[in-house]
C-alpha cells in the first residue's frame, strides 16, 4: 500500500555525517548567530567579527552594549541614550576599547525597522566620535558604507541625523 523505505532515519546517522573539526566553533543558527548575538568565529581575521573586550572596560558600558541586541525598540533606545551619555563622560582612552564592538552593533542597528532606533544610533555615534577622535580611524573602512547609505534613509529625521555626522 505505501512506499517502503530502505532504512529508518536516525539522528545518530545524521550526526555522524556532520564534519567535526577539533578546536572549531560549532555552527549555531544561520550565519553564525544565536538569537541576536553573534557567535565567535573560528578565524579572527574576519573584519566583521566581534572583538573580545578587555576586562578593564566599564561594566555599565558592557551592559548597555548587550542591551542593544534585544528585540524591543524601547530597550535599544534606553541603551543608546545611556551609551551616548557614557561616551561623553568617559575619557577617550576607555571609549576607544569598545569601538570594534560598537562598529558591529552600529551596522546592525542601522538596519532596524524602528526609525527612532536608527536616529538614536547616529546620535550615539556622534558622541563616540567626539570622545574617541582619531581613535576611530582604524574602523572607518567598515563604518563608512553604512553611514553613507543612512544619509539617504526614507525617514527624514534619520537622514538628517546621519548628515550631522559629516
Amino acid at each position: 500500500m505505501g512506499k517502503q523505505k530502505g532504512r529508518a532515519s536516525s539522528s545518530g546517522m545524521a550526526a555522524s555525517l556532520v564534519p567535526h573539526a577539533q578546536g572549531a566553533v560549532p555552527t549555531v543558527g544561520f550565519g553564525g548567530y544565536h538569537g541576536a548575538v553573534r557567535v565567535e568565529p573560528a578565524a579572527p581575521s574576519d573584519p566583521d567579527a566581534p572583538i573580545r573586550l578587555t576586562p578593564d572596560v566599564d561594566g555599565e558600558v558592557l551592559q548597555n552594549l548587550k542591551r542593544l541586541g534585544r528585540k524591543d525598540p524601547t530597550t535599544k533606545l534606553k541603551a543608546l541614550s545611556a551609551l551616548s551619555t557614557l561616551f561623553g563622560q568617559k575619557p577617550g582612552e576607555e571609549v576607544v576599547q569598545i569601538v570594534p564592538q560598537w562598529a558591529f552593533e552600529y551596522k546592525r542597528l542601522l538596519l532596524d525597522y524602528n526609525r527612532e532606533v536608527r536616529r538614536a544610533t547616529h546620535e550615539a555615534m556622534s558622541s563616540l566620535i567626539t570622545a574617541v577622535k582619531k581613535g576611530i580611524a582604524p574602523h572607518l573602512k567598515s563604518l563608512m558604507g553604512p553611514w553613507w547609505f543612512s544619509q539617504f534613509d526614507p525617514a527624514p529625521e534619520v537622514a538628517q541625523a546621519a548628515r550631522r555626522l559629516a
